[in-house]
């Protein structure tokens, strides 16, 4: 018995992207969870890591449906699992679509920010700490090689801080960064000074620039206060040491020094990072005096 030669028909060529884009979005903002979930896998395990690269105004628009997708989520386990794939994509995608994919989702945090009901703003919040991990999670993974953490710290204030006031009530964005960054960092800590430089310097500037006095109050608050508060914690641990030990306060600190630890960093570099940034100098002393 001859067979027969079995030829699988040609294959249709594929849609463009915005076609294909449009098809996700639609998917991932239904109301129906099976077809969010599925088209949720689709995006993050094929479609996404299959591109190249993808015009700006498709990732947005993709990024609108991720959007969606998390606002139809409604049971906390399940919003904290759906947050993590995610945040996940940033480590998994190769960099310039991470950053593009990074880039885009500040700019429709900033779009829709205003849309978020209180009700849904804690899910909406934690997104945002999850995003910042994973940024520090890439800085990370390249040992915080200083071009690339200079070149990430640039995309996440220019989507936040520097962003402009294009949105109205978008600056709920920029305070929640300010808030959970000192946190999101920790972990990571300590780091070299010259990293540091890169990763705090930018504050200084946002001080020094930004007309939005409760962004202003937030970064004292949340980030150099914070900062400070380590410092005097430092400072304590040095005397209760001195004391207990009845050795001359040097030789404890000397011995300190000789661990990496994260307190110890930040007490010996926050000023270190503030005497760099001369020319807004004046302007931080000012706002604590």
């Amino acid at each position: 018995m001859v067979k027969r030669n079995q030829l699988s028909p040609p294959q249709p060529p594929p849609l463009p992207i915005k076609e294909q884009c449009k098809s996700l979005i639609k998917n991932l903002a239904s109301c129906k969870q099976t077809i969010r979930d599925r088209s949720l896998r689709t995006v993050l395990r094929t479609w996404l890591p299959e591109q190249t690269s993808i015009p700006d105004e498709s990732m947005k628009k993709l990024w609108q449906g991720l959007f969606y997708c998390l606002w139809h989520a409604d049971k906390s386990l399940y919003q904290s699992e759906l947050i993590d794939r995610l945040a996940a994509a940033l480590q998994s995608l190769p960099l310039p679509l991470s950053l593009h994919y990074f880039s885009a989702f500040l700019f429709t945090m900033r779009r829709e920010w205003s849309r978020i009901d209180r009700l849904r703003l804690d899910k909406f919040y934690l997104l945002i700490r999850r995003f910042l991990n994973g940024l520090f999670e890439i800085m990370d993974g390249s040992a915080w090689d200083l071009e690339l953490t200079r070149r990430l710290m640039g995309v996440l204030f220019d989507g936040t801080f520097f962003g402009g006031g294009r949105f109205n009530g978008s600056g709920g964005v920029s305070y929640h960064v300010a808030c959970a960054f000192v946190e999101e960092v920790r972990p990571f800590l300590p780091l070299r000074k010259e990293v540091l430089e890169v990763v705090f310097g930018p504050f200084v500037v946002v001080m020094g620039v930004v007309s939005d006095k409760v962004l202003v109050g937030k970064v004292k608050s949340c980030l150099f206060d914070e900062l400070l508060e380590w410092e005097e914690a430092v400072d304590q641990e040095f005397e209760e040491v001195t004391v207990a030990m009845k050795i001359p306060a040097g030789p404890v600190r000397e011995f300190f020094q000789g661990f990496d630890t994260v307190l110890k960093v930040y007490a010996a570099n926050i000023f270190f990072i503030l005497s760099h940034f001369s020319s807004k100098t004046d302007h931080v002393i000012h706002i604590y005096q």
